[in-house]
C-alpha cells in the first residue's frame, strides 16, 4: 500500500487578514505555530488550548487567554485546504 503525506494549504480570508493585522506580535508568533500544525496535521488540533469543533466544518482554539483563531475545512477527501477566517480577541469572536 502506498501512502502520501500531503500538506494542507492554509490561507487567511480577507476578514482573517484584517483581524490578524490587529493582533500583537506575540499572538502573531503563536498563530504561526498553529498555522504550521494545521499545514502538517490538518484541521483537527486537540493539543491546542480550548480546541473545539464549532460546527460540521468549523473549528477554533485559543492562542492565549484572550486571543483565538477560527478556521474552516470542507472535509472533502480531496480538499486539503483550510481557511482561517478569524484571528483576534475572544470578545469579537464570530461565534
Amino acid at each position: 500500500m502506498i501512502t502520501y503525506n500531503m500538506a494542507y494549504r492554509v490561507t487567511l480570508s480577507n476578514k482573517g487578514k484584517k483581524s490578524f493585522r490587529r493582533c500583537p506580535e506575540a499572538v502573531k508568533s503563536i498563530f504561526y505555530n498553529l498555522k504550521c500544525d494545521l499545514e502538517k496535521n490538518g484541521p483537527v488540533q486537540p493539543e491546542w488550548p480550548n480546541y473545539s469543533r464549532l460546527g460540521k466544518v468549523t473549528y477554533h482554539c485559543h492562542l492565549n487567554r484572550n486571543w483565538i483563531a477560527v478556521w474552516i475545512n470542507n472535509r472533502n477527501i480531496n480538499n486539503l485546504e483550510i481557511e482561517v477566517n478569524y484571528v483576534g480577541s475572544r470578545e469579537s469572536a464570530p461565534y
